[in-house]
C-alpha cells in the first residue's frame, strides 16, 4: 500500500472512531488484506462497506492485479462516504458500488473467491446461506465481531456448529480488544 492511502487510512480510523461508525479494526483488516493477497482471490464480494475503510484495504490488494470487489451497503450516508473515499484513493475502477439491500440482490450466476461480511449482525445467518451458491469451491467466507456481537447471531452459530457442510474456525485477531474475533469458513 502506498503511503498516500496509508496515510487516508489513519485519518479515516480518527475520523470513525470519534464519530462512533462501526469499522473494521485496523488489525483485522491487514488480516483481511493478507488473506486476500495469499489466496489470489479475484473475485471479492463485500457485505457492508461503511465508510470505506475495509473497502480500501481490499480494493487496495486487488488491484495490482485489476481484479474485483462488489461491495454492497444499505446506509446512504455510508454508503455516499464510502464511494466519497474509495474516490479519494484512486480505486473507484476495482470497485463495483450497491446501494442495496443485499439480501434482495439477484447474483444470478456471479462466482467469488472471497467474502467479506460486515453488516447487520443478526442477517449474518441469512447472508450466508444467500451467498453459498455463489462461492467458488475453494473461496473463503471472513465474518467480523463473531464474539463482540455473538448474541445477535445466536442463528448463525446454531447453523455452522451443526453442520458438516462447512470447515470454520473462529480467531482472536486483535489482541487490543478482546472481543473482536473473526470468523473464516471454507465449504468443505
Amino acid at each position: 500500500m502506498n503511503l498516500e492511502r496509508k496515510e487516508f487510512l489513519k485519518e479515516l480510523k480518527i475520523f470513525w472512531l470519534k464519530e462512533n461508525i462501526p469499522n473494521l479494526s485496523e488489525v483485522n483488516a491487514r488480516f483481511l488484506s493478507f488473506l486476500i493477497d495469499i489466496s489470489k482471490s479475484k473475485n471479492v464480494l463485500e457485505i457492508g462497506c461503511a465508510n470505506g475503510y475495509s473497502t480500501i484495504w481490499i480494493a487496495d490488494i486487488l488491484e495490482k492485479n485489476w481484479w474485483k470487489l462488489k461491495t454492497f451497503d444499505v446506509s446512504l450516508p455510508s454508503f455516499e462516504d464510502a464511494k466519497k473515499n474509495i474516490s479519494k484513493t484512486n480505486l473507484d475502477k476495482i470497485v463495483d458500488f450497491n446501494f442495496w439491500n443485499f439480501l434482495d440482490f439477484d447474483l444470478w450466476d456471479e462466482k467469488f473467491d472471497f467474502i467479506f461480511i460486515d453488516a447487520r449482525k443478526k442477517f449474518y445467518l441469512d447472508f450466508l446461506q444467500k451467498i453459498v451458491k455463489n462461492t467458488n469451491p475453494w473461496a473463503i467466507i471472513f465474518i467480523d465481531d463473531v464474539i463482540k456481537f455473538k448474541h445477535k447471531m445466536e442463528n448463525l452459530y446454531e447453523r455452522i456448529e451443526n453442520q458438516d457442510d462447512f470447515e470454520f474456525f473462529i480467531l482472536p485477531i486483535n489482541d487490543e480488544d478482546a472481543d473482536d474475533w473473526v470468523m473464516l469458513l471454507k465449504r468443505k
